[in-house]
């Protein structure tokens, strides 16, 4: 196996199915290797949607579940990703922190950026921590696959029981859009749990429903204004803390 004919310097133009085959096959020889295990659970998770297939085919070849897979529909969904403008980190941020002489934002701002993990993760969403306060920023955002499919199942009106199975737990928003829509009616399952993270990149499903989907974003709105009120409150409570503290 070619390793090095991937590409990682423009890994987004790099084919799905051969970049997955490789990872499969490296986590194959090297996963007792020395290599650092963060680097080898990433390669193996992207390894494992050839895996998944592989088995899967295997499975559909046994004589006990060839009756169940020939009852099977097999409909393709393709990824969204949409491009659109994102509001800057201070902007956000100052809607929570009513501050006219901007003091208690520069000290909140400068102890998310003396933090390692909150600076790295504004980097990532930003580019870079200059441009904090700049709103012509675009970035892709992409509909998670549980999300996908739950569009499809909220799209059909189908209200009978659906489970979603998919190889990585569910975001936090994912769990809360999950828990909105099983409130309307739906019986949505998810096999994989929730690990409770919020990612900058989440895009809101685009329901064909426009009453739900409003109400939808509202729910997910208040949700995120009170998370968010929770931890700045947090963090500005450390700064009115004295030093001696």
């Amino acid at each position: 196996m070619d390793y090095a004919s991937i590409d990682a310097e423009n890994i987004d133009d790099a084919n799905g199915y051969d970049l997955t085959e490789t990872c499969s096959s490296y986590y194959d020889e090297f996963k007792s290797s020395l290599a650092p295990k963060k680097f080898l659970r990433h390669i193996k998770n992207m390894g494992s949607y050839y895996t998944a297939l592989i088995d899967i085919t295997a499975c559909a070849f046994k004589d006990k579940y060839k009756l169940l897979f020939s009852n099977m529909h097999v409909h393709k969904l393709e990824p969204i990703i949409v491009r659109q403008p994102m509001f800057s980190w201070k902007n956000i941020v100052k809607r929570y922190i009513p501050d006219p002489d901007h003091a208690k934002y520069e000290e909140f701002k400068r102890r998310c950026l003396d933090d390692f993990f909150t600076s790295k993760r504004l980097t990532d969403a930003y580019g870079n921590v200059d441009r904090l306060d700049d709103e012509s920023i675009k970035q892709d955002i992409y509909l998670h696959a549980e999300m996908n499919l739950l569009t499809n199942i909220i799209d059909q009106k189908y209200k009978g029981r659906a489970i979603i199975a998919v190889s990585k737990k569910s975001c936090y928003l994912c769990e809360l859009y999950i828990r909105f829509v099983n409130k309307k009616g739906y019986k949505i399952y998810y096999t994989s749990g929730a690990h409770k993270t919020l990612y900058s990149k989440w895009l809101l499903p685009k329901i064909k429903d426009t009453d739900l989907r409003t109400e939808s974003l509202n729910y997910m709105i208040k949700q995120l204004d009170q998370v968010i009120n929770e931890e700045i409150a947090k963090q500005v409570s450390i700064v009115a803390r004295p030093d001696s503290d």
